[in-house]
């Protein structure tokens, strides 16, 4: 798998007018929801359905439709922005689970980290923060191209038991990533 086939759409507003309607968006929601995701991506319950989730992209997060071709594999998502650095999120469909994860996160994170304005580069390293009961997303935190960090002891909240959970943070910068590739 290739940078070449797998490219990031940015859900943003181009001169007044945003480039996916509010109906795709709140699809993407739905679709993690029917493929049993949305608990785990959305466990604090802060983006508990779709009309949340579509208006979090619009106000507070930068989203981007990871593409494999012309079909959405996913979607990530970038927020709690602090000088030149953001939190990475990631959402992965079922259907690209497997032998196509590892490209997929990498080409979304090497373009995230090579999105550029007029000052130069936007970010200049992104954090992931992932529940340490979500397994399989520790165990692809630990085989990607991020950097383990540690645990943190309260660093997630589970909306389903009330109670704050350990966590696994890490991170990526462009240096880094081009280690790893």
């Amino acid at each position: 798998m290739t940078d070449e086939i797998i490219s990031l759409f940015p859900y943003c507003e181009l001169d007044g007018v945003r480039t996916l309607p509010d109906s795709f968006v709140e699809n993407l929601y739905l679709r993690a929801e029917e493929e049993g995701l949305a608990d785990m991506v959305f466990m604090d319950g802060s983006l508990n359905d779709s009309r949340r989730f579509l208006e979090d992209m619009k106000t507070r997060s930068h989203l981007f439709i990871i593409l494999d071709g012309d079909e959405a594999a996913g979607f990530t998502w970038l927020n709690h922005f602090q000088q030149r650095t953001a939190y990475f999120h990631f959402c992965l469909f079922r259907d690209f689970w497997g032998a196509k994860v590892k490209g997929l996160e990498q080409a979304s994170i090497k373009h995230l980290l090579h999105l550029k304005d007029d000052n130069g580069y936007l970010f200049d390293m992104l954090l992931g923060n992932v529940a340490k009961k979500n397994r399989a997303a520790c165990r692809r935190a630990k085989q990607s191209c991020m950097t383990i960090m540690g645990e943190l002891p309260y660093g997630d909240f589970d909306a389903s038991t009330g109670e704050s959970i350990p966590s696994i943070l890490s991170y990526v910068t462009r240096e880094s990533l081009e280690v790893a590739v």
